[in-house]
């Protein structure tokens, strides 16, 4: 979107090359990068999705941070979106956002956050989204005065299960890794839910479409899936227990393992005959639910596709909501 030539080795690399952090990287890993980069201006100039810095006027003060980047107001063009960029200036800061951006650019759901672009600056980058009018699942569910409704629930949990069945149908699919209410915003404008932070999302790439060793430990404590925690081979349905205790978050408005400490969250990811009761959910169809998605055993657990015709056949058999006028 900008028709100005930009050229990576003066504006970018002398700068980037400076960093303690980048001198401190193998040759192979500094060649990596410098590809990684030059990967994503190409594919941004080729998709009409680079920006021009100048055009884009940015708030100083964040209005959300996470461990390693900001979320900021910006003008562009008239409209009022957001803008992502890394806390610290640090090479595998940036690396980790290219890699967001090589994912998120590539996808479209009225579910996720619109990707909307990116620029850089002599030594840093930025990530143009779409801004979300509202607060994330958690300040939702802390702070609505509504009594637990379960068709408001549903309308939620429809919409999660929806934008996954999209994530792991795509080809290649996309696993989530980080699904928490933090990363959920619900728009006050019409209450949908949108999907953000695609920090640790990776495409799901395998042959034979079976588990395979990824990076363990990623993700949150609270919603983490066993396998993760413990560096096992692992797959989709990692995402399917982040999504099984959301749920249950939802339905009770109570935090999944609120109080468990670091130990006891130790044991019970350890410990095969340990599970996490679900006896707060009285509905049995839905407590049935929950669990096929947090079963410690993946081979037990939900695919997605499973996931969303149990789940349609749950709310099919709900009750019409009734319209009270007064």
């Amino acid at each position: 979107m900008t028709t100005n030539p930009i050229n990576i080795n003066e504006e970018f690399f002398i700068e980037i090359k400076k960093h303690k952090s980048f001198n401190e990287l193998s040759e192979l890993k500094q060649e990596e990068f410098e590809n990684l980069f030059k990967q994503t201006l190409h594919d941004a100039k080729y998709g009409k999705w680079l920006i021009n810095k100048s055009e884009i006027v940015i708030d100083g003060n964040p209005f959300a941070s996470g461990t390693f980047s900001t979320i900021h107001d910006c003008k562009w063009r008239g409209l009022d979106i957001a803008v992502k960029c890394p806390i610290y200036k640090n090479v595998l800061n940036i690396v980790d956002l290219l890699k967001e951006i090589q994912i998120w650019n590539t996808l479209r759901h009225p579910n996720l956050v619109q990707f909307m672009g990116f620029t850089f600056s002599n030594d840093n980058l930025y990530i143009l989204m779409e801004k979300v009018y509202g607060n994330n699942l958690k300040h939702y569910l802390n702070n609505r005065t509504t009594s637990n409704n379960i068709y408001k629930n549903k309308e939620i949990i429809t919409q999660l299960i929806n934008v996954f069945k999209f994530l792991h149908n795509c080809s290649p699919p996309v696993i989530y890794r980080d699904l928490k209410p933090e990363n959920i915003l619900i728009d006050k404008n019409n209450n949908n839910i949108k999907l953000t932070d695609f920090g640790l999302s990776k495409y799901f790439i395998n042959d034979d479409n079976e588990s395979y060793n990824m990076t363990g430990m990623t993700g949150t404590l609270r919603y983490m899936a066993p396998e993760v925690y413990l560096q096992k081979k692992y797959d989709l349905k990692v995402d399917i227990y982040s999504l099984g205790l959301i749920m249950y978050y939802i339905f009770t408005n109570e935090q999944p393992f609120s109080s468990y400490n670091s130990n006891s969250m130790d044991n019970y990811m350890k410990m095969e005959d340990v599970i996490f009761s679900t006896i707060k959910i009285k509905n049995i169809h839905l407590r049935t639910i929950i669990n096929k998605c947090i079963d410690k055993d993946p081979n037990n657990r939900y695919n997605i596709d499973e996931l969303y015709i149990d789940w349609i056949n749950f709310i099919s058999n709900l009750p019409k909501e009734r319209c009270i006028i007064s």
